[in-house]
Parts: structure tokens; C-alpha cells; sequence
């Protein structure tokens, strides 16, 4: 067996593996996905593969966003026709996530590519974690990642099973936190892999070390609930560019919270999310947590995390308890419950004073041109502000004192909300000094000394592991003893700079607890690394 890094080498996005073994007539894919750049996030219209497409047997894929499955239409298009392995989730919200990338003016992929490809969620025959039969002597197990829901780790195991079978594991995207120490508003903690020969470790954030009070979720909910006091003083509108898929559905969770943690000071508060693809993806989630996992005598959640039951103060063993957090998931994201109309009776005050908020969708969008009457919290699509609504949302919003701005996650430098989120550390006096702009795709420009919101970065909603957490996804603390997930490693998916940092921050742990690691950085696209020569390692 021999992998080939195709995307994210030195890199965020567009992550793709390409593995082979031509003496056993191995050939597929773990993640196809598209590059993003800073300002453009349609799929690309790639016809140079180094491989012929249709000579794949599957794709393996990790989880729904994008960057790593963005390609997939264009890989049917030029002629693949085996299935996507993944699990029910990530089918679903890929179905939809890449229909409205094909909406996109110049994609270079149609709807008609998006339906060619044949999707192979794993069935529920096997508990989920177990290594499922792909072909003869070929396996993958999938590990809950803690990235979004159905986002998994991806192992894949060769050879007869025993203690010479061999594997590597992708990490796919890492969630942050652990069992107990979730970090997400709903998410249940990614699970630690298994011991294997080769490991592939994602290191968007290899460099940052968040600080306790951004990991904290009531600091989070505490930030949030400062802004929307702020705009009922105001009278303003809080908008909130976001991704559709896993940040919108956080937003929407803690809004909910904040609005239930005190009814009567939020009463006269609109929560709107103008947001398509979130609004397609929000019944998806709710699903998704009512999922379970049965493995042995246990009967777990599988994404919907226990920091849920501990917020509400419900019983994640009592069935009712179980069914009220559900009920509260339901009416966060799809605006009913699941058993009526009855209010929640169990746990806690938030829990009882939990009440649907979000505004049914309409047949047209809202008139972007014109700021809402009184205090109005907007979760929008487009996170960059390049373009969707939150491009049409900015422009109306931001030359007014009484309004909010505010980023929830990482904003590239060159995108219109990376220029934006530049101006709060700049106070207003400062601002009518600066001769700048800021311009939109379309050409629209607004001088940044008219800009009179506040602009602000509300912290704590990345859905990605810091280096801490990236650390302890390789050193393994186990009954049977400490160790690390791999001898080699190999880590894509990050910029030069956070995988340097990143490799260094694991040289020196391995040092301090005497273990020893090969710490490898792909640099080229086109080279092959042979999986032969490691010794095999026992990962029942």
C-alpha cells in the first residue's frame, strides 16, 4: 500500500488522499476536496487528475464540508463511478451542500454531476467504530471527530485481520475538546483514535494554544449575551456572518439559550437566520441527534454531546430527560417539538423556559436594504462577507452606530469580513482618519471612515481542535498503558507555519514522556510514500 497527498500540503483546504496497492488492485480516495481561496468558495471545474477517475473504486469521506468534498461532482463528471463511504450524516448534508455549490455562477459542476454520485452511507449492522469490509482484506472504521455532525475520523485497515494487519488513520477535521470538556454548544467530544502503523493529522490551528476563557462555554455564552443586551439598548441589529453548516446551528443553539435565560429582558428580540443551506441543513442536525450508539451494554448519544444535558440540567440515563434535550434541539433548529406543543417540565429554568424563536422562512428573502425595526440578531450565510446575504447585509448595516458586526471564526485577511473585523480595535475617532475601503466582488465600496458599527469578533465558536487538542489526539492515555497513535505521522491540512509549530510542539512532548515519533511534512503533490515498511500494529 503506498498514499499520495493531493490536496492540503501547505494548505487549509482541498484535502484528498489518494491511496493504491496495484498488486492487490487497490485504488481510492480518502476526501476530495476543493481548493477555497479567499474570496471564492465555488467548486473548481479540475480536469488534471493524476489519475483516471474512472479507475477508482470509492471515495472515502470524512465529513461534508467543502474543502473536503467539493470535487466529488467533478470527479463523476470526468468519468468515476464508484460509491462515497460515509457515514448517513455527512451523505445527507453533503447532498445539500454541494446542490447549492452547483448554484454558483462559474462552478464548473452541475446539478446534474451532483446527482450522479452515488452515496454508501455505512448501514447500522455494525456498531459504529467497527471495521467494515470495503473489499477483500479491506477495511475502514470511522471514529467520531467532533468536527460537525457525521464527521468522523476515516482508518483504513489491509490485510487479513490479526495482529499483522496493518492501517493508517485520517484525522479529518478535529473538534475541540474531550470527554467532559466539550467545547462545542452541542457536539458530543471526538473520540480518541486507535493505536495504527501511519497517521494523518489535520493542523489547521497547529500554532494556537487557546487560553481557558476562550475554551470556556459559559465565557462564550456570557460574550454573546453581552451583544444582544447591547442591541436591545440600541434598538440595533446584530449580524452574524456564519457557516452554514455547524456554526450556524451553534449561534442558533446559545441565541435560543440567551433569550431563555432571562424571557422577560429578551422579549421583544428577532432572530432571523437568512441563510438557505442553514435553513436546508437545520432539519438534518436535528435528526442527527437523536442518533444513538449501541456498542456492547452501552446505549450512548452519538453526536448530541452531554454538555447539553449538564446546560439544562437533565439526566442523559432518564428517558424523559432524554426526550426533553431532544425536544429543545428540535425546537432550536426546526421550530417544533417533537412530541407538541406542551412546554418542557423537566430540568432546569432554561430548559423550561426554552422556547422556539427562529422565524418561519419565507417564499422571498428579506429586504436586505434596509436595517430591521428594533432589536434584531441576523445569523447570515457567507462567513467571508464576499458575497450571499451577509454581502448584502454589510453594506446596509455598517454606517450605523447602533448596529453590531461581529465574526465568528477565522476570516481570511483578504476577504471583506477580514477587512472588516481589522477596524475593532480602531475607534471610531481613528476611523474617519483612515483613507480606505472596503469593496465588495461586485465593485461596491464603502469608505471606512462612514463605517459607524461596532465590529467585534465573538470567540469560542471554532469547530476545530487547537494544538492542545491536537496533542492529545496523538498521545494516547489508555488503561493499558500511555502511547501515540502512530510511529509516523504525517500532518496536511495546515499552513506551513502551523504545521511547523505544530511539529515542533510534538518533538518536544515526545521528548518529555520518552517516546519516540517521525514527524513528517508532505511538501509535494506528486510524491508517493510507501505504508510497507512500517511494523504492523494491533488495533482490535
Amino acid at each position: 500500500m503506498k498514499v499520495r497527498f493531493l490536496g492540503a500540503v501547505g494548505s487549509v483546504t482541498g484535502s484528498c488522499s489518494w491511496l493504491q496497492d496495484s498488486a492487490r488492485e487497490w485504488n481510492f480516495l480518502v476526501d476530495c476536496g476543493m481548493h477555497q481561496n479567499e474570496t471564492d468558495s465555488a467548486p473548481g471545474a479540475r480536469t488534471d487528475w493524476p489519475f483516471d477517475p474512472a479507475t477508482l473504486q470509492f471515495v472515502a469521506l470524512t465529513h461534508a464540508h467543502l474543502d473536503h468534498c467539493g470535487l466529488l461532482p467533478a470527479l463523476y463528471r470526468d468519468g468515476f463511478r464508484g460509491p462515497v463511504r460515509c457515514t448517513p450524516e455527512t451523505a445527507e448534508l453533503a447532498r445539500l451542500v454541494l446542490a447549492d455549490a452547483a448554484r454558483v455562477p462559474g462552478s464548473g459542476i452541475t446539478q446534474a454531476n451532483v446527482e450522479r454520485i452515488l452515496w454508501q452511507p455505512f448501514h447500522e449492522d455494525l456498531p459504529f467504530g467497527q471495521p467494515r469490509p470495503v473489499a477483500r482484506d479491506l477495511f475502514l472504521r470511522t471514529l467520531r471527530s467532533g468536527h460537525i455532525p457525521g464527521a468522523v475520523s476515516m482508518e483504513v485497515l489491509w490485510g487479513a485481520p490479526g495482529p499483522e494487519q496493518r492501517n493508517i488513520v485520517f484525522s479529518g477535521d478535529l473538534g475541540p475538546g474531550g470527554e467532559d470538556t466539550e467545547v462545542a454548544p452541542m457536539l458530543r467530544f471526538p473520540w480518541s483514535p486507535r493505536r495504527a502503523c501511519f497517521a494523518v493529522l489535520e493542523s489547521t490551528y497547529g500554532s494556537t494554544v487557546r487560553t481557558p476563557q476562550e475554551r470556556d462555554p459559559g465565557q462564550r455564552l456570557a460574550r454573546l449575551q453581552a451583544l444582544v443586551a447591547g442591541i436591545i439598548e440600541s434598538g440595533g441589529t446584530l449580524l452574524l456572518p456564519a457557516f452554514a453548516v455547524g456554526r450556524a446551528q451553534d449561534l442558533m443553539f446559545d441565541l435560543h439559550a440567551v433569550v431563555a435565560s432571562d424571557p422577560l429582558r429578551f422579549r421583544d428580540l428577532r432572530i432571523v437566520l437568512d441563510a438557505p443551506l442553514a435553513r436546508r441543513v437545520q432539519g438534518v442536525v436535528a435528526r442527527a441527534m437523536q442518533r444513538v450508539d449501541v456498542m456492547r451494554d452501552k446505549v450512548r448519544p452519538l453526536w448530541l454531546g452531554k454538555q447539553v444535558f449538564r446546560q439544562l440540567g437533565l439526566d442523559d440515563t432518564e428517558p424523559d430527560d432524554i426526550q426533553a434535550a431532544l425536544d429543545v434541539i428540535s425546537m432550536t433548529l426546526t421550530g417544533v417539538r417533537g412530541d407538541g406543543s406542551r412546554p418542557i417540565t423537566r430540568g432546569n429554568a432554561l430548559a423550561q423556559q426554552w422556547r422556539a424563536l427562529t422565524e418561519p422562512p419565507t417564499k422571498t428573502a428579506p429586504d436586505r436594504s434596509r436595517a430591521p425595526e428594533g432589536p434584531t440578531v441576523i445569523v447570515c450565510g457567507s462567513a467571508d462577507g464576499c458575497g450571499g446575504a451577509a454581502a448584502n447585509w454589510l453594506p446596509t448595516l455598517l454606517r450605523d452606530s447602533r448596529h453590531v458586526i461581529a465574526t465568528t471564526g477565522y476570516t481570511a485577511p483578504r476577504s471583506v469580513m477580514g477587512r472588516v473585523v481589522t477596524l475593532a480595535d480602531l475607534p471610531l475617532k481613528e476611523r474617519r482618519r483612515h483613507p480606505g475601503r472596503i469593496e465588495w466582488p461586485d465593485s461596491r465600496t464603502i469608505p471606512i471612515r462612514d463605517i459607524g458599527a461596532m465590529v467585534t469578533r465573538l470567540r469560542g465558536y471554532s469547530a476545530h481542535a487547537d494544538q492542545a487538542d491536537l496533542l492529545d489526539w496523538v498521545f494516547l492515555r489508555r488503561q493499558d498503558g500511555d502511547g501515540i497513535v502512530a510511529p509516523t505521522l504525517f500532518l496536511q491540512h495546515g499552513e506551513d507555519r502551523e504545521r511547523e509549530t505544530l511539529r515542533a510542539a510534538l518533538l518536544e512532548r515526545a521528548a518529555e514522556t520518552g517516546q519516540r515519533i517521525n514527524v513528517v511534512l508532505p511538501q509535494r503533490a506528486d510524491d508517493w510514500v510507501s505504508l510497507d515498511g512500517q511494523p504492523a500494529t494491533h488495533s482490535a
